[in-house]
């Protein structure tokens, strides 16, 4: 695996999308969450994992972990704590309307 040359292009290897709650019953903002395929860096011996929060933050600092599995595993609890943090002062839903129940 090599570092991807541009760094806000990523290969997207989960996704999940959610509104936050708008007034008069519209869904409102959309929040699309991108998590990328993780790759090597510093010669091999960690990894990284592009990770972006289109809506809101954007595209953030790539994930660092041990290797790719632990990259993929810290990005993803980097989402769920951001998700978890703006559920306590934003109503989030799913596409369909139904509330999102930050874990």
């Amino acid at each position: 695996m090599n570092e991807p040359n541009d760094r806000n292009i990523f290969e997207c290897i989960a996704e999940r999308v959610l509104f936050i709650r708008g007034v008069g019953g519209n869904l409102g903002t959309k929040v699309t969450i991108r998590i990328g395929k993780p790759y090597t860096i510093d010669n091999g011996r960690n990894s990284a994992c592009p990770v972006e929060i289109e809506g809101l933050i954007g595209r953030t600092r790539d994930i660092v972990g041990i290797d790719p599995i632990d990259a993929l595993h810290s990005a993803i609890k980097f989402t769920d704590a951001f998700l978890s943090e703006l559920s306590l002062s934003k109503v989030l839903r799913w596409p369909d309307g139904e509330q999102y129940e930050a874990t």
